[in-house]
Order: C-alpha cells, then sequence, then structure tokens
C-alpha cells in the first residue's frame, strides 16, 4: 500500500469544519432520517465547480456514520466514451467488503448483472446477462438490502455521466421508497448536461430534492479562512487580501492559502499568521494561477511526476508513472508525496493504492500549462504504457487509452480502440454507451489522416446495431447507408450489407415506412443476386412485420406464411428457428384480430420454438403475446405481469415498456391504483431509455387519468401538459389525453357547472 509522509514543514490548507452550509445540512440530515426509517430517497447537490458539493456528500457520509449507517462511492469521469456503469462498479466494489456483494450474488437472480459489473466475483453466467439500467438498479437495491443497516450511496460527477448510469439512476429514484437507502448525487449546474437535465426531470415529479449549493459569501470567505489557519476573526480578515480572487468558492479559499503558503508570502510563526507584504505569489485572478505556482514550487523531478500524472487523468493508477517518467518506483513515491504536500493530489477514497487530483480544475489547470505538441507527446506515451501494463486493455483501460491516443493526434488508433470499448457495450447491454462511443469512433476517423474504409465498415456495422437496439431512426438511416457503401467499396461479404439494411428496415417500419421500404427493397435485391435462401427467408420476416405495421394484414400474412414455410424446410434450428419466431408473431397478431384461439395457437408454437437459452428474449415476447390474449379474453394479468417481470431481468426493456403500459392502462380501471401507476412511471422511465416520446406520452396519459381518480387534478394536468408537450399534434396521444381530461373532469363537477 502506498503511504505518503509529509515531506515539506507545512500545516494543510483543508478547512476543518463546513462554513456557510447550515441549511443544506438540514435538508441532507432530514433525508438520512427518512432513510433510515425505511423511507429511501434521492438527493441532488448541483452547484459550480469547487463550490463543495463533494464536501457536503462527505460530511454527511460522517453523519451517516455516526448513526450506524455505511456509504459507498462511485465517480463518472470525463470521457468521450465513458465506461458503462462505472460510478455503480466503483460503489458495489466497496459494498463487497461488507460480504453482502457476495452473498447477494449467490442468493438472487441478479447474479449475472453483478458478476459483469464487478468480474472479481467470478461468478460465471451468460455472454449477455442482461446488464442495462433496469436490472442495474434491481440489483442495487437487493445488494444495499443485505447489508442490514442503512446505506448511503453517493454517486459524483454525474454530469459526466453514460446514459446507463443517468437512466439507472433516474430508476433508483422513483423506486428507493420503502428502502432504507439514499441516493446523493453531485453534479455542475454552470453548463448544460444530460445529468442536470435529468437531475431537474426527477425533480419536476417530485421523486428526488435538487439543492443548489451556492457560492460563499464575503463574510463566509473570512470565516473558512480563519478556520482553515486556525486563527482568530482578526487575523482571517488580515489575509482577505489574498482571497479577494477567489469568487466564494471553498475550493479556492483552500487552495489559494496553499499557494500563499508554499511561496512564503503566508507565513506561521511564534506569534501566528502573518503575510509578508514584500513577497508575491504572482497568483493570476483564477484558480489555475493557484495550482500552477505550486507545481513550480516543486522540485523538477516531482513536477514531471505530477505533469505525467494529469496527463493519465483526475484518478491515475501511481505504478504506471514510473514506466512513463523513467524514474524508480521510490523516486515517484517522493514526488507523490511532495505533491500532496502542497495539496494537489490525495489518495482515492476506493482504495486500491489509486490516487487523484483534489479536483478536476487542478488536473485541468496543469494541462493547461502544456504545449499542444508536448502535451501530444505524453498523452502518446501514456497511452504506450498502459497498453503495455494491461495487454488487451480490459474494462476500463480500453476507453483510457483511446482518450490517450485521441489528445495524441493518433486518431486511427483511437477510433480502433473506441470500436473495441463500443462491441464490449454492446455485449453487456449498454446500447446508449455503445451508440455514444461508437459516433466518437466515426468522429475519429474523419479526423484521421489516412482513410481505413474497412474499419470505417465495421465501425458504421457496429454502429447500426446500437442504433437499432435504442430505436433511434434518425440517426440509424445514414448510417446504415454509409455502412453498405463502404462495404461494398471493400469487397466484403454481401451478406453483412444485406443484414444491416434489415435491422434498419426492422428499426423504421413504425416509425418511418418508407424508409423502412427502401432499405428492405435493397436488402431483398441482394438476397435475389445471391439466391441466398438465409437471406431470402430473413427479408420476408421482416417484409411480413413491415406490412403488418403498415396495416396491410393480408400481404403480412402471405410474406409470414411463405418465410415460415422456408423455416420450416430447413428444420427450425439456428436462423431457421429465428425466422419461423418472427413469421408466428406476426400470424399471430394477424389472427387476434379475427380468431383468438388461432392466435393463441400461433404464440404457443412460438413459445416452443424459442424454448431455449439463446432464445430468451424471444420467449418473452410470445409470454407477452400469451398474457395479452388473457387480457383481453377475461381480464387475467397473471401471464402478462410474469412477462413484465421476465422482461427486465432479461434486459428487454422494449417489451417491459410495452408491457407496462398495458398494465398501467388496465388496472387503473380497478382499484389498484398504487399498482397501475408504479406500471405507468416504470413504462415512462422505460420509454426514456428506448428513446420512445410516443410511449412516453402515453404513459403519462395514464398517470393522468389515475391523478385525476384519486382527487389530484393539478398533477393530472401536470401529465397531460407533459404528455401533450412530447408528441404534439400526435392523434393517438391527443387521443388518450381528451380521454383522461373528460373522466378527470366527471370527478370535478362542481368545477365545472
Amino acid at each position: 500500500m502506498l503511504t505518503f509522509s509529509i515531506i515539506e514543514c507545512m500545516s494543510s490548507m483543508l478547512s476543518p469544519v463546513l462554513v456557510g452550509r447550515d441549511a443544506e445540512l438540514r435538508a441532507l440530515d432530514a433525508a438520512l432520517d427518512a432513510a433510515v426509517a425505511g423511507a429511501g430517497g434521492a438527493v441532488f447537490l448541483t452547484g459550480d465547480p469547487g463550490v463543495g458539493k463533494s464536501r457536503l456528500a462527505s460530511e454527511l457520509s460522517l453523519v451517516a456514520a455516526a448513526r450506524g449507517c455505511m456509504s459507498y462511492r462511485g465517480r463518472a469521469v470525463q470521457s468521450a466514451s465513458p465506461t458503462p456503469f462505472r460510478p455503480f462498479t466503483e460503489a458495489l466494489i466497496q459494498v463487497g467488503r461488507t460480504g453482502s456483494l457476495a452473498r447477494a450474488a449467490s442468493e438472487t437472480e441478479y447474479s449475472p448483472v453483478l458478476g459483469a459489473l464487478v468480474p472479481d466475483l467470478g461468478k460465471p453466467g451468460r455472454a449477455n446477462p442482461g446488464v442495462n439500467p433496469l436490472t442495474v438498479a434491481e440489483a442495487l437495491i437487493r445488494v444495499l438490502a443485505l447489508t442490514g443497516t442503512c446505506s448511503i450511496l453517493i454517486l459524483e460527477d454525474l454530469h459526466w455521466a453514460d446514459p446507463e448510469t443517468l437512466a439507472t439512476v433516474d430508476y433508483l429514484a422513483d423506486n428507493l421508497a420503502g428502502h432504507d437507502v439514499l441516493l446523493v448525487a453531485t453534479l455542475r449546474d454552470d453548463e448544460p448536461s444530460a445529468g442536470l437535465d435529468i437531475a431537474r426531470s426527477i425533480q419536476a415529479r417530485r421523486s428526488a430534492e435538487l439543492i443548489e449549493v451556492q457560492r460563499l459569501t464575503e463574510r463566509e470567505v473570512e470565516e473558512m479562512a480563519g478556520a482553515c489557519l486556525g486563527a482568530d476573526p482578526a487575523t482571517a480578515a488580515a489575509v482577505s487580501k489574498l482571497l479577494a480572487h477567489c469568487d466564494g468558492l471553498p475550493f479556492a479559499v483552500e487552495e489559494i492559502l496553499a499557494a500563499a503558503l508554499a511561496s512564503g508570502e503566508l507565513e506561521h510563526g511564534p506569534d501566528g499568521w502573518r503575510v509578508h507584504e514584500d513577497v508575491s505569489t504572482g497568483m493570476p485572478d483564477s484558480i489555475v494561477g493557484s495550482v500552477q505556482n505550486r507545481l513550480a514550487a516543486l522540485q523538477p523531478a516531482a513536477a514531471e511526476v505530477v505533469v505525467a500524472a494529469a496527463v493519465l487523468g483526475r484518478e491515475f493508477d501511481w505504478t504506471l508513472l514510473p514506466a512513463i517518467c523513467g524514474m524508480t518506483d521510490g523516486a515517484v513515491i517522493a514526488a507523490l508525496g511532495r505533491a500532496k504536500g502542497v495539496q494537489l493530489i490525495e489518495p482515492h477514497e476506493a482504495g486500491h493504492g489509486w490516487l487523484r487530483f483534489r479536483h478536476s480544475l487542478t488536473r485541468a489547470a496543469i494541462i493547461s500549462g502544456l504545449l499542444p505538441p508536448d502535451l501530444a507527446q505524453r498523452s502518446a506515451d501514456a497511452a504506450a504504457a498502459v497498453e503495455a501494463a494491461h495487454p488487451g486493455l480490459s474494462g476500463p483501460w480500453c476507453e483510457r487509452a483511446a482518450a490517450l491516443y485521441e489528445t495524441a493526434g493518433q486518431h486511427g488508433r483511437a477510433a480502433r480502440l473506441l470500436l473495441e470499448a463500443g462491441r464490449r457495450a454492446l455485449v453487456a447491454g449498454a446500447v446508449g454507451t455503445a451508440a455514444e462511443t461508437l459516433g466518437e469512433a466515426r468522429t475519429q476517423l474523419a479526423e484521421a489522416d489516412e482513410a481505413d474504409q474497412g474499419l470505417a465498415a465495421d465501425v458504421d456495422e457496429s454502429l447500426v446495431k446500437a442504433l437499432a437496439l435504442t430505436g433511434d431512426t434518425a440517426r440509424l438511416a445514414p448510417v446504415a447507408e454509409a455502412a453498405v457503401a463502404r462495404l461494398e467499396s471493400t469487397g466484403a461479404e454481401p451478406r453483412r450489407q444485406a443484414r444491416i439494411l434489415l435491422m434498419a428496415a426492422r428499426t423504421e417500419s413504425e416509425a418511418d415506412p418508407r424508409a423502412a421500404s427502401a432499405h428492405l427493397e435493397a436488402a431483398r435485391a441482394i438476397a435475389d443476386r445471391l439466391g441466398n435462401p438465409i437471406t431470402s427467408s430473413w427479408a420476408d420476416a421482416v417484409a411480413a412485420r413491415c406490412a403488418m405495421d403498415a396495416g396491410d394484414v393480408h400481404g403480412a400474412e402471405q410474406l409470414a406464411q411463405r418465410s415460415l414455410a422456408s423455416a420450416e424446410a430447413a428444420g427450425l434450428e439456428g436462423w431457421a428457428a429465428e425466422v419461423a419466431f418472427e413469421s408466428l408473431e406476426v400470424i399471430g397478431r394477424r389472427e387476434r384480430v379475427r380468431d383468438l384461439g388461432a392466435a393463441r395457437t400461433a404464440f404457443e408454437r412460438a413459445a416452443q420454438i424459442a424454448d431455449g437459452e439463446e432464445f430468451a428474449v424471444r420467449r418473452i415476447n410470445a409470454l407477452h403475446e400469451l398474457g395479452t390474449l388473457d387480457t383481453i379474453q377475461g381480464g387475467d394479468t397473471t401471464k402478462l405481469t410474469e412477462a413484465g417481470s421476465l422482461a427486465r431481468r432479461a434486459g428487454a426493456v422494449a417489451t417491459a415498456t410495452a408491457i407496462d403500459l398495458q398494465l398501467a392502462n388496465t388496472w387503473c380501471l380497478g382499484t389498484d391504483l398504487d399498482r397501475a401507476m408504479l406500471a405507468a412511471r416504470r413504462c415512462e422511465q422505460g420509454a426514456r431509455l428506448i428513446r420512445a416520446p410516443r410511449i412516453e406520452a402515453l404513459a403519462l396519459a395514464a398517470q393522468a387519468l389515475i391523478y385525476g381518480i384519486r382527487g389530484d387534478r393539478k398533477s393530472a394536468k401536470s401529465a397531460t401538459g407533459r404528455a401533450e408537450s412530447l408528441m404534439p399534434g400526435d392523434a393517438e396521444v391527443l387521443a388518450a389525453t381528451w380521454g383522461q381530461d373528460r373522466v378527470v373532469a366527471s370527478l370535478f363537477r362542481d368545477d365545472i357547472r
């Protein structure tokens, strides 16, 4: 374990107490009280960089520990291709020290999910264990429930979080009630971010409290300076000139005092603190000057180590530094000790020997002092050291190396690593992160000096898969067309082109029928040219779905029967089983409007074909259809509820979302309004995750009806307004909200008489 000694003879300039945060602490204490009582929830701490959000979260951890609670922390990091669920992985590693993680992995159905997030568990699982925001959130809740005490989950820097982490936070905020878990998240509000949008959305629906952490007043700055110096108010006032440019930021107060101490402008003697008027730190009007002054005060070798660490990132593995700097371990440790002494770095709270810069601004200030060629060379050296130390670049090392190669200007290498990271994210079920990462790979290829059409085609092909899974039809079409063109130019196997076109057509079927038709026609032309029965059968199956979505039930039935016959002739195994299932699903949907018995027969056969682990999602789809028939025929939601539960566990978010909408609309007509509201909110969350605004709007319409039945007219009108703002002018949504408005109005006759 790396330990530090105080190399420099100086006092710490970290404030031992919080100043000017009484209101924030009261709010956090109240949230903690509720969690201890079993009414968990979420709190977002927002504010400028350096305003003290993390310090507030740390103070809450101390208060919670005094009450017997446990705290677990995770942090998002700035990256063009963030690692999916990184903050939760960090937190779970800390939970592992309590023993409850291993216990949860062995006792719950979420063992594969936990094993995917924390590979050290060593729990074997499926190749794709269904890791997605819903399963991660449910797994976290179960793990924390096994700790036997109230738990505080602290997630920092959510403004840099990946889409899956944000979606998980969104789900947790709505589902912690009834658990002794408090979620506390910190994020900046000085610029727009997806994290800030999520926080405000959660606050708007009253599922979390948002605390805006303000800058300190001039009087509070003096009080904090006195706390840092351990001096009386008069002394604190005397150093106020040093703090003229701290802008009310607690972090800046500590940094500026530390810089003045290092330069000799501020000195502690027998008579207390003294400011030497003849000494100046040369500090500019920003925190950058404070950091760079202290870096310059270090010995050259120590400064070199700190700069190399800054290139690696805010959080860094110190064991990489000897190779990067060409120094011994002992020399590096000594240099890091000096850097800690002047408050540039500190041990990472997660342990494992990692270190971090005290603030992201600290690292940014150091990097800003490097000329572009110097930064590029240092980044290339750091990337090479990472690859040498971590062959295969497992876990987050792939993304870290890609970011370093990007900074080094080696865009082709960065794109290749981002492709690998994107493919890994797809396998892990993190489709949002996969789409972002692969999109960044595309950007890197566009900036590369030499075109690599083969690599570009691979990136586009993987991006098509990701966009098809997210349902992002707006981006899908141009990417699919570019991928097909590149594959054709490189002489790749034509079936790859057809597969891309069919994925696009299936995804666009309902949202953009014209584009779906064009892609389907192009895929069929390839299939005809190849004379390949597999591709032709897939084309028929996708064409059947497109026809059904377009309302051509007769044409859909003919195509589905033809593709089913081809699959049966091939033996209903492998690709044929997939085609048969797709065909039977269309046939069942066709029969549902004319013969419920025939529809049930088709869906039951589809379920039999999907009776295998590799067809888990297909089997859930069949159960969904059978559950729908039960609901239509007798109002029994048992099978539909089971399908929804299985879909959430398997990561079939689109299916789970559709089922939740059905259940919400069914249950709100009965007496179990709590269950109906839970299903409607789950549907809303799932729809946001898969970017399905119409379904999200319909879920809000269902919530409006439930609010109305409960007598909460204000909430009902708010939900209706949000639904119509999501899909303005959409006939289906307008019909749903109009129906809800009529029901609500009938419940308030006194208001309309």
